[in-house]
C-alpha cells in the first residue's frame, strides 16, 4: 500500500537558494512560499503582427518536477493503549513533587 509521488521544486529552492533541511532551520525552504511553476510563451496575434516577443504565462496547474527526488507515502495508524496510559497516571500520581 505504498505509493510514490513526484517531488515538486519549491519557490525558495530556486529564488532564494535554500535547501529542504526540515522544519525549524533558518536556511530551510518553506512550503508556504509555494512551488516553482512552468512558464510558457503566450503567443497573440498582436505580438506576431508587431514582431514583438511573446509574453510568458505561468501555468499554476503544472508545478515543476524534480526527477532526482521522489515522495513516498504509506498508510499510517495512530494507536493508543488505554491500559498503559492508566498505568502512567497511577505512577505519576505517586511521585511526590520536588520543591524548586
Amino acid at each position: 500500500m505504498t505509493a510514490l509521488f513526484p517531488y515538486f521544486i519549491l519557490y525558495d529552492e530556486v529564488h532564494r537558494g535554500l535547501v529542504v533541511n526540515g522544519a525549524g532551520h533558518t536556511n530551510a525552504a518553506d512550503i508556504r512560499n509555494g512551488f516553482e511553476y512552468e512558464k510558457v510563451p503566450h503567443v497573440k496575434l498582436k505580438s506576431l503582427a508587431n514582431d514583438e516577443p511573446p509574453e510568458m504565462e505561468t501555468l499554476y496547474d503544472k508545478p515543476k518536477k524534480d526527477n532526482k527526488r521522489i515522495r513516498v507515502s504509506e498508510p499510517f495508524t495512530v494507536e493508543s493503549c488505554k491500559i498503559l496510559s492508566q498505568l502512567h497516571r497511577k505512577i505519576l500520581l505517586k511521585i511526590p513533587l520536588l520543591p524548586i
